[in-house]
């Protein structure tokens, strides 16, 4: 599939059951997704689900948070949003801590 010319739906259709998504498709034919999308359902071409994309977790932000940062005054440090570092943080697998409540602290002698 080039840009040059406007890709045939057989093109389409092909690229799509090869296993390329219907962005990767759009980013190399100059069709709009949903251009795209009806090309293939029209087809009757079965779509796959769309997969979410997850940021992955930058270094450093389990340990800001464990030293005792609030989840948002944490993402207020990566530029992330509340919600996506508490995401984060759970798909890391900790355990949060309740609102208000000051990180607990081992005490070494």
């Amino acid at each position: 599939m080039t840009s040059s010319t406007e890709p045939s739906d057989a093109e389409i259709i092909a690229a799509y059951t090869s296993g390329r998504t219907v962005e990767e498709i759009v980013a190399t034919c100059g069709l709009s997704y949903r251009q795209v999308r009806s090309r293939l359902l029209d087809a009757d071409v079965t779509m796959r689900p769309q997969q979410r994309q997850v940021q992955p977790t930058p270094p450093g932000l389990v340990e800001t948070y464990q030293s005792g940062l609030s989840i948002r005054a944490t993402g207020a440090q990566f530029g992330l949003s509340y919600s996506a570092t508490r995401n984060m943080l759970l798909r890391a697998g900790i355990s949060l801590r309740p609102r208000g409540q000051e990180p607990a602290f081992e005490v070494r002698s």
